[in-house]
């Protein structure tokens, strides 16, 4: 199987026997048939588009500008919290979405109250070890390690071996939460689609908060970072472990999210 795809014709046909109705039909069958060769045909697709553009993407760093160039941005309100506009292009991000968002998220609507009859799907998992540059996760996670001054030193030479890709419509969001303390410290995301703030404010109760991975009260002030279309972020020290980080559903009594948008964190589980 492949496990960035998270898709593969065992699983699509068991969807279909499920979700068709008792005493169907041959003609019934084949258009599932056909529905399942689509569906698998556009996923293909969109990984070939998305691995040519990568491999164009690598080399013109090797010669005409250097990742080693790009530039970041440290938050200085929140310690450990280095943002970096555009690490992707705009036409290397929009083949990322169009790859997530087909590989992922094929039957989701854009209207979060239509589930076509299925449980809505917004959330995509991604188990093992990220070390080839040249598949799509693999190349994000070689990102996060080869642009200096992104994390701490001691954990650029990391492997990814967990990536949660989430989805968020139009009036969607998640809560403020400190990620699992499951995960190692350097936990990196990039954003796809549509714009977002993402709302970061010191924990109340970080050990509560790192065990539950729930939504909670902050404390003081809050932070917010605007990310865009390629935009990558990271989380080390005191951002990873005693700030809350979240995407409000609203902000000021108006959608955070406007359209479609789609997320990658890349984590490493501990070793302790």
């Amino acid at each position: 199987m492949d496990y960035e795809t998270s898709i593969d014709s065992d699983e699509y046909e068991q969807l279909f026997e499920d979700t068709s109705c008792n005493g169907a039909t041959d003609t019934d069958k084949n258009k599932d048939d056909s529905d399942l060769d689509f569906l698998l045909d556009s996923v293909s697709l969109a990984r070939k588009r998305l691995e040519k553009a990568i491999l164009q993407q690598h080399l013109l760093w090797q010669t005409e500008s250097s990742i080693h160039s790009t530039k970041i941005d440290r938050i200085q309100k929140v310690p450990g919290l280095v943002v970096c506009r555009g690490a992707l292009s705009p036409e290397l991000s929009k083949l990322y979405f169009e790859w997530l968002e087909a590989a992922y998220f094929q039957h989701t609507s854009h209207d979060p109250l239509i589930n076509n009859n299925m449980e809505r799907v917004n959330q995509g998992m991604y188990f093992g070890a990220m070390d080839d540059r040249s598949s799509p996760l693999g190349y994000l996670a070689y990102i996060c390690t080869s642009i200096p001054g992104l994390l701490p030193a001691k954990l650029q030479n990391r492997v990814y071996g967990q990536g949660i890709i989430n989805l968020y419509d139009s009036g969607e969001g998640i809560g403020d939460h400190i990620d699992l303390l499951r995960f190692d410290d350097g936990i990196c995301g990039f954003s796809f689609g549509s714009t977002a703030l993402m709302r970061m404010m010191p924990a109340k109760d970080v050990e509560r908060a790192s065990r539950y991975a729930e939504e909670i009260d902050g404390l003081g002030e809050c932070v917010e970072v605007e990310l865009g279309m390629g935009d990558l972020y990271a989380f080390s020290g005191d951002a990873r472990y005693r700030w809350t980080h979240g995407f409000p559903r609203h902000i000021d009594g108006k959608d955070n999210v406007c359209g479609r948008r789609i997320s990658v964190t890349l984590r490493k589980l501990s070793t302790w």
